[in-house]
């Protein structure tokens, strides 16, 4: 797996989206991903939707 575009978008001051495309050499299949994390009240972030979609294959 190889991962290209890869991008963070603040949307707030505690949700970022990020943004990439993966691409899986065992089966030369591409798919763009997005992502919506949420920093917590301790300060790590936490994953609360991510997304993905095969674009090629």
């Amino acid at each position: 797996m190889e991962c290209f575009h890869f991008a963070i978008k603040e949307l707030s001051s505690n949700i970022v989206q990020t943004t990439f495309e993966i691409k899986d050499h065992t089966n030369s299949k591409v798919s763009l991903r997005s992502s919506l994390w949420k920093k917590q009240a301790d300060g790590n972030w936490q994953i609360i939707f991510h997304q993905g979609t095969i674009v090629q294959s």
